[in-house]
Parts: C-alpha cells; sequence; structure tokens
C-alpha cells in the first residue's frame, strides 16, 4: 500500500514572521522533502482586513509580497513536493461581512502572490469533517478553531475518524516534541484519537498580546508518513513526530 510523508507548519503571520525559524523550516523542508508540504493557515497576518484594524499597521501589498518570499522558498527547499494551502482565520478575515465583496476580490491573497500558483486549496476555513479538512490516510489536516484543552479534544474526535491522527496549528502551543499526544476521555483514559500541533512561525511577543499567557508557545513543524487507505482501519496506520526549534523561554533568552 502506497505511503505519502508530510511536513506541516502553522501560523507564518507574515510580515511578523521569524526569519531565523523560517530559515529552520527551510532547512527542515530540504533535508526531508516530504511528499507532501502542508501550510495549515495563518500564513498572513491580514490586520487591515479585521474589525480591530488599529491592532497593527501593516501594509496589505508588503504583507503579500513577505510571505510570497517564503512560499518561493519552501518550493526551492523541495520542489517535487505537493504543496497545500488550508487557510485559517486571519485569512478568512477577508470573508467578513464587514468587507466590501469587490474588496475582497480585488484584495484576494491569490491574486498578489504568484507563488500561490504552486500551491493546491483544497478546503475553505470550514468546520465540516466532510468539507474543512485536508486527508492522507488516516492523517487529517486543519488550521483548527479551538484553543482550551476539553475543545480541543472534541474538535479532534469530530474532525478526525477513530485511530487518526489531527494536525492543527491556531493555537501556536505545540505539542511535546517526539510523537503525538495522545487523546484522553477525563483525567487518564485513553482515546483512540491523537493530535500533533505544530506551534507557529512568528514572532513570539506581539504587542496585542502583552497580557496572554505565551509560556507555552514555540516555533516547530510536525512531520510524519501516512498510508493512503482506501477503507478504514481498526489500527494506525501512520505515523509522525512533532519537532520544535525553540520555545517561547528559549526564543525570548536568545
Amino acid at each position: 500500500m502506497e505511503d505519502k510523508t508530510f511536513l506541516a507548519f502553522s501560523c507564518v503571520h507574515a510580515p511578523l514572521h521569524d526569519p531565523e525559524a523560517i530559515d529552520w523550516l527551510i532547512e527542515t523542508i530540504a533535508d526531508t522533502k516530504p511528499d507532501v508540504v502542508v501550510n495549515l493557515g495563518d500564513a498572513h497576518e491580514m490586520a487591515w482586513a479585521s474589525k480591530h484594524a488599529d491592532i497593527e499597521d501593516i501594509d496589505c501589498i508588503a504583507e503579500y509580497e513577505a510571505n510570497n518570499e517564503i512560499l518561493k522558498l519552501i518550493r526551492k527547499a523541495s520542489p517535487d513536493s505537493k504543496r497545500v494551502f488550508l487557510p485559517g482565520n486571519h485569512e478568512w478575515r477577508l470573508h467578513s461581512p464587514h468587507i466590501d465583496s469587490r474588496v475582497r476580490q480585488a484584495l484576494h491573497w491569490e491574486r498578489h502572490q504568484p507563488e500561490f500558483e504552486h500551491w493546491e486549496t483544497p478546503v475553505k476555513y470550514e468546520n465540516c469533517r466532510h468539507r474543512g479538512v485536508f486527508r492522507l490516510g488516516q492523517v487529517v489536516f486543519c488550521h483548527g478553531f479551538a484553543t482550551s484543552h476539553s475543545s480541543i479534544r472534541k474538535e479532534v474526535c469530530s474532525l478526525a475518524r477513530e485511530f487518526g491522527l489531527y494536525v492543527h496549528g491556531h493555537t501556536h502551543r505545540p505539542t511535546q516534541p517526539g510523537p503525538p499526544e495522545r487523546i484522553k476521555g477525563g483525567v487518564s483514559w485513553p482515546l483512540n484519537w491523537w493530535v500533533a500541533n505544530p506551534g507557529c512561525l512568528r514572532d513570539l511577543a506581539p504587542d496585542w498580546a502583552g497580557k496572554c499567557d505565551k509560556t507555552l508557545w514555540g516555533q516547530g513543524c510536525v512531520v510524519g508518513r501516512a498510508q493512503l487507505l482506501k477503507s478504514p482501519r481498526m489500527k494506525v496506520c501512520w505515523e509522525s513526530h512533532t519537532h520544535v526549534f525553540r520555545t517561547y523561554d528559549e526564543w525570548r533568552c536568545s
């Protein structure tokens, strides 16, 4: 049965990305040359499309140009990889009701970044296991919606199937380095679902988050392999490891 290797990353938030973390990501992609590279979304900050547009003073085109350069580096690092982009909540700001549809069309990220010609965008940002996730066998990829432990557990069991792995971003909190975490029901009852989170690749001290607890934030990626199953299996048919470049404390003290 055919296997596919993958590498997933999330939350670049260009142009607020961390150049050292991006360099590390590019080196990791070049070393592993995965069959599929999955960008889990929030590639752009898109503060200009937020209801709170004054939170960051960032030019729209400048941020698109910054992300386009990162996408180019990824393509050159592993030109034979399939590249998949899954929009996150920051991209989906462009679909907010307060954004005029004509503005949305003119300022869509794909219109201003030539590198998106080399990426597939198979789903929208939608909390739905049928239309909002990208699958490789039992491995499900999605930007993510929840932030609390209990809500993420519910999200995993909803969007992934039993014996599957759910790879998501959104929280900026990477799972522990090594194998993915097994979801538990209650305090100690293990369930047959697993979760991995690569964290983010951005500056880890944004001004707006001054009062937020960032101690669990970190920069990393998730690397693994999945069997391309044609029917469900009552066993795990994938492997995965989270690689953490550096934690918030390491970043802050560097």
